[in-house]
């Protein structure tokens, strides 16, 4: 393989190309013929340049697709669920506590998975949920009625 075709910026922009394809749901025929459109006549990304991917992910963001910037590497989005910012809001009441020494949602995450087996709250069922809910308000609880004490 040529030193061109293995040009990570031209790679990238490949990905690109076929991200945005697939997010717009295109038909093959349509793909090449955006592609086309796009580079005067070429209908794979495979003989294009830089230049002609470009102008085909230009295109591509003319027809409406949105091209998101990339995560960095191991992040995911936070569970969003009624019961995931519940179990969130009693891992943040126990850190304004003082009891945790790390409030960050990735100690919530291991926290969970020592309790559940599961790496992430957006993994959880429902059922799975409700025993983390339970574990955290007990644990608040135990908390709450050691200070009671310590009066």
């Amino acid at each position: 393989m040529s030193a061109a075709k293995k040009n990570p910026t031209r790679l990238a922009l490949i990905k690109k190309v076929h991200v945005a394809a697939r997010q717009l749901a295109l038909t093959d025929d349509c793909y090449r013929s955006v592609l086309a459109r796009a580079t005067g006549g070429k209908a794979s990304t495979k003989a294009m340049s830089i230049i002609e991917l470009e102008a085909v992910v230009r295109e591509f963001r003319r027809l409406g697709w949105k091209d998101q910037p990339a995560r960095k590497a191991g992040t995911r989005p936070q569970a969003d669920t009624e019961q995931a910012r519940k179990a969130r809001a009693l891992w943040l009441a126990l850190a304004n506590m003082g009891v945790l020494r790390d409030a960050s949602e990735a100690a919530l995450a291991l926290w969970v998975k020592r309790q559940t087996g599961v790496d992430a709250l957006q993994w959880l069922g429902p059922e799975e949920l409700n025993q983390v809910i339970e574990a955290l308000k007990s644990w608040v609880a135990r908390e709450r009625a050691k200070r009671e004490a310590g009066r």
